[in-house]
């Protein structure tokens, strides 16, 4: 563990409805943002993204969506963020 702390101690919560969600997230960016050698883009990539979201209403509920279990990823709009094709 990074900082020496009990690395199953999130097993507590292995029951609840978004464990899963949390563990992929962890998994899949979380665990990275600790590697210093880790291949990063641009500050600049990521401009437009924080625009769009600071413009958007405080709370809109068609992005806060409650109750409502989305993916984590949505390969449709990791294209049009990354200019790959299908």
């Amino acid at each position: 563990h990074h900082l020496g702390g009990n690395r199953h101690a999130r097993d507590r919560f292995a029951g609840h409805a978004y464990f899963d969600d949390c563990d992929q997230f962890c998994e899949r960016w979380d665990q990275s943002s600790f590697d210093p050698d880790y291949d990063t883009l641009p500050i600049e990539f990521f401009r437009p993204f924080v625009l769009e979201v600071f413009a958007r209403k405080a709370y809109d509920p068609s992005v806060i969506r409650a109750g409502e279990r989305v993916p984590l990823i949505d390969p449709t709009t990791a294209m049009t963020r990354t200019g790959a094709s299908a």
